[in-house]
């Protein structure tokens, strides 16, 4: 610097004691170099080194130093005597006291410099929090749209535009991995594939880029889940930073598709299991843990009949009947349950009528919703079925019991028969060899009596068993009905009121008309004896037709047309217990010595002896109900009269082969018929019969052969007989109906039946309408 005002140096600093050292007045203190310096020149120079003296006058340099740092040199400039030593000695202070003035600009400066570098510094760092803070915020606000993606199209477009935000890309595309393709969901920007691929070489028009950024999106366990490509410019390539943010976005994006796929999948899960729920075709209840109803699906509602909001907020106990609630509460269930167990178990629901309904229900539970899933299947027309089958299964076992019971009592009666033939017969004999005075007469009459008794007895166990003789006519029913009704008139209280309801054009029935009578006197009598008090007896008749359905659900009935013969009173009615047993032989209710027990027997056993089918319906104060099905004919009811048996028996001189197994029945027939004149041969079997037949056959007029017997029957017997002598005149005896063997035999060629016990009047008078039958 020049020594001038506006550039002078000032003693400001300047020790007391170092003036007195350098000899100088105190009097310079605070006075201007260049006032003590003149007439002399100075200037300040920056150098390390003073350049050398170029020109006359006297220049002398003067070095400035701090503590051994160099600061430049002062060039001072003036005639050979202007610097005297006190000029020195000022010169040397104000020297030190300039460097230490420039060591203090020089801080300062450095201080500056390192204030505008920390500035900068602060500036730059500043910048670059700033553009890291948009950058968090881009990230944190990429990554929030990320997270709120909730299907593959929004997430496909907001990846692209954030990565193309980064890269500065023009274009990509998003895809998604299905598990066969990589499936396109979104592009931006231009399209970069063709409609078709591949082209044929050299057909390709469009952009092409120089780099692509592509980044696989990926489960946990590292399988391809997505792709995200995106098209760079010409020329740019991402920067690390780039990348690094791609990553961080794509990590996200990792989260956010893995999210996207499982909130899909459990989409898809739950409407696939909501179809199966709406549309299943069991009821299906959800409960939660105290047991109320939360949903119901659309059968459950349909089996139960309540609506939706009827249903939902029951408490599930509440359905259920009282006794299924009391042999398994819901509380054990839920136990069980919980356990783990999949509880299936009959139950009855209280529907919205009111009703309780039977259901199949199965319970398990759902442990990610804290509910039990109950599905119900309505079961009643498996109840129904099955309580059908029962009843099925009843009505064959009474069958087969009615079945083997008739076969019983039919045994039982052919050898009571059997011995009932030798007491009345023989009493017969004595009774015709006796005069009209003869005092064993009335003994004898009293034995008939008795015996007739006992034959009406037998004769029902045989109506029970169908295997009593039955003459069959095409009858009226109307006619039998209406006898039968004035009968009742006169033997039931009069306070029961009979009432008859006949259907105008009722079919014939092919039927005795003796049995019809007994089975409605019958049913009758059982009807008065149920109203000790009064009441009203219905007799109906009416045509009806069965069908397939019917008969399959009423074992023992056939389709076909049928007369209906209904009795019905109002009396006591029966239980079920009772109507279990009404029909077997020997049961009765009444008091005893009241009933034999065989009545309602030999109504089932005439009834079935007919082809038909009977039924009753009863319930205790209800009454009883009696429905008796005919086979109905189609031709008109004639009355069919057999001729009258003669008063007086008749005999004759014919040879006749008796053909029994029963000893004491060949004694009798061969009492009488020998009394009667005619000569009797006896065979005990259908082999001994044909071996005599064989040998006598020119001499026998007559064969009376038994169909039941030991060896060899009467029907084969009949046969070999036939075979011997076609023209040979046979008549068939038997205690059973005429139907089955019998009625076998009068088809293969016997000339008639003679049904047995053997009366003596009817059995000459059968025989000699048979000798003079011509053949």
């Amino acid at each position: 610097m020049k020594g001038n005002p506006s550039h002078d140096l000032f003693l400001l600093m300047l020790n007391l004691a170092q003036i007195r050292v350098e000899g100088l007045a105190e009097s310079i203190f605070c006075q201007a170099m260049s006032r003590m310096w003149a007439p002399l020149e100075f200037e300040l120079l920056r150098l390390e080194r003073p350049p050398e003296p170029d020109g006359p006058a006297a220049v002398e340099y003067v070095e400035i130093s701090v503590s051994g740092t160099l600061y430049g040199h002062i060039r001072v400039t003036g005639d050979q005597g202007g610097l005297t030593e006190e000029r020195r000695v000022l010169i040397r202070n104000a020297v030190r006291m300039l460097g230490v003035i420039l060591e203090k600009n020089d801080q300062e400066r450095q201080l500056q410099r390192h204030h505008n570098h920390l500035e900068v510094e602060v500036l730059r760092r500043t910048e670059e929090l700033d553009r890291s803070n948009r950058r968090l915020k881009f990230i944190t606000e990429s990554t929030s749209r990320l997270a709120g993606c909730l299907d593959f199209q929004t997430l496909g477009r907001s990846l692209l535009e954030t990565f193309a935000h980064i890269l500065k890309a023009t274009g990509g595309s998003f895809y998604y991995n299905d598990g066969e393709t990589l499936r396109l969901i979104h592009r931006i920007g231009a399209v970069r594939a063709p409609e078709v691929l591949p082209l044929p070489p050299g057909e390709w028009s469009g952009e092409a880029n120089d780099s692509a950024f592509v980044y696989p999106l990926l489960d946990n366990e590292g399988r391809v889940l997505g792709l995200v490509s995106l098209d760079c410019p010409d020329g740019v390539e991402p920067t690390d930073l780039d990348k690094e943010m791609g990553a961080i976005i794509g990590s996200y994006a990792d989260e956010a598709l893995r999210a996207i796929v499982y909130l899909t999948r459990l989409k898809t899960s739950e409407e696939r299991y909501r179809s199966l729920y709406e549309q299943a075709g069991e009821g299906i209840i959800l409960n939660d843990m105290d047991m109320n109803i939360v949903d119901a699906n659309p059968r459950a509602l349909e089996i139960l009949g309540y609506s939706h909001s009827e249903l939902v907020g029951l408490h599930l106990g509440d359905l259920l009947h009282p006794d299924d609630l009391k042999a398994a509460p819901v509380e054990s269930i839920q136990r069980r349950v919980l356990d783990g167990d999949n509880v299936s178990i009959e139950r009855r629901y209280r529907g919205a009528s009111g009703q309780y309904i039977p259901v199949q229900v199965t319970v398990s539970f759902m442990p990610n919703t804290g509910l039990n899933q109950v599905f119900i299947q309505d079961i009643s027309e498996r109840k129904r079925a099955e309580e059908e089958r029962e009843r099925l299964v009843a009505q064959l076992q009474q069958s087969q019991k009615m079945e083997a019971i008739g076969t019983l009592a039919g045994g039982v009666a052919h050898d009571f028969n059997n011995l009932l033939q030798a007491i009345n017969g023989y009493t017969q004999l004595l009774l015709l060899a006796k005069e009209a005075n003869n005092p064993d007469r009335p003994s004898l009459k009293e034995i008939e009596k008795a015996c007739a008794r006992a034959g009406q007895l037998v004769k029902q166990l045989l109506l029970f068993s169908r295997k009593v003789e039955a003459e069959p006519r095409p009858l009226n029913l109307n006619e039998e009905v209406g006898q039968a009704g004035r009968m009742l008139e006169r033997t039931i209280p009069k306070m029961i009121e009979i009432e008859i309801h006949p259907e105008r054009r009722l079919w014939t029935v092919q039927a005795d008309p003796v049995q019809i009578e007994q089975a409605l006197l019958n049913l009758g009598g059982n009807a008065a004896d149920a109203m000790p008090d009064g009441g009203r007896l219905v007799i109906e008749t009416q045509n009806v037709v069965l069908d397939e359905e019917y008969a399959r659900g009423h074992p023992g009935a056939s389709p076909g047309n049928y007369v209906l013969l209904t009795v019905s009173d109002t009396g006591c009615g029966m239980d079920q217990e009772t109507l279990e047993h009404i029909f077997d032989p020997f049961f009765t209710t009444k008091e005893f010595g009241r009933g034999t027990g065989l009545g309602l027997a030999s109504v089932y056993g005439i009834v079935k002896g007919h082809g038909g089918y009977i039924m009753c319906c009863s319930e205790p104060g209800q009454g009883t109900t009696f429905k008796i099905f005919l086979p109905g004919l189609e031709q008109n009811a004639g009355d069919v009269s057999g001729r009258e048996l003669e008063d007086e028996p008749e005999g004759g001189t014919e040879t006749i082969l008796l053909v029994d197994d029963e000893a004491p029945i060949r004694d009798f027939a061969t009492h009488v018929l020998g009394h009667f004149g005619y000569r009797i041969v006896t065979a005990s079997n259908g082999r001994e019969a044909l071996e005599i037949y064989a040998d006598q056959k020119d001499r026998i007029d007559l064969v009376i052969l038994d169909i039941g017997m030991p060896v060899m029957g009467g029907y084969q017997c009949l046969q070999g007989l036939r075979q011997a002598n076609p023209a040979g005149k046979v008549l068939i005896a038997s205690g059973y109906s005429i139907n089955g063997q019998a009625k076998k035999a009068l088809e293969a060629g016997a000339l008639g039946f003679i049904p047995k016990p053997y009366q003596v009047k009817d059995l000459l008078a059968r025989v000699r309408r048979a000798l003079d039958q011509e053949v």
